[in-house]
This record gives C-alpha cells, sequence and structure tokens, in this order.
C-alpha cells in the first residue's frame, strides 16, 4: 500500500495496448504500482480482470471512451488482463509507480 510520503508520483510510464478477443496482458505485476490509469479508445467494450485471464462478460467493463482509474484506496498491484468484446481496440494510459 503506498505510504503518504510516495505522492505525488515518482514515476509515470505510458501505456498503449492493443486488446483484441483473446485475454491479452495490459500491465505485469508490479509491487512498486501508486496509480493505474487506462481509456478505451475503441468502439467495443473491454473488460478487466486482476490476477487471472480476462473474460468477455466478467470483471471490470470499461465501455468505449470509458476509462478506469486505480489508486491507493483500490489499488491491485498484480498482473492486469484485458479481453475486447468485438474489434481489437487500444487501450491507452498511464502506470504511476516508485520506479
Amino acid at each position: 500500500m503506498p505510504r503518504p510520503t510516495d505522492w505525488p508520483v515518482p514515476v509515470k510510464t505510458p501505456i498503449g495496448v492493443t486488446i483484441g478477443a483473446v485475454s491479452a496482458t495490459v500491465r505485469d505485476d508490479n509491487p512498486n504500482r501508486l496509480t493505474l490509469d487506462l481509456v478505451n479508445t475503441g468502439a467495443d467494450i473491454c473488460w478487466l480482470s486482476e490476477g487471472t485471464p480476462a473474460v468477455v462478460g466478467v470483471g471490470d467493463a470499461i465501455y468505449p471512451a470509458g476509462t478506469a482509474h486505480m489508486d491507493k484506496d483500490n489499488l491491485f498491484l498484480g498482473e492486469i488482463f484485458a479481453i475486447s468484446e468485438g474489434d481489437d481496440l487500444l487501450l491507452v494510459g498511464h502506470e504511476g509507480s516508485l520506479r
């Protein structure tokens, strides 16, 4: 869990991952993760899963032009997966971490 002295976030890494009809890793596990922001730039719903491969209709949905945000209140440090409900889409955003 982040400590109050960890804010503001010291490192932000850009994300750009193509997601299709097969579960894909969006972010590897990161014990130094402080924040994660994702935007669905596609035309279809994207489903996120924490720690296990993503399945359409299960987990957190990111609708087209929608966002997902993790911070100190809902942070997951493990591997994050995603899958598209339709055509390939691009998830963009950034991951904030200590290193």
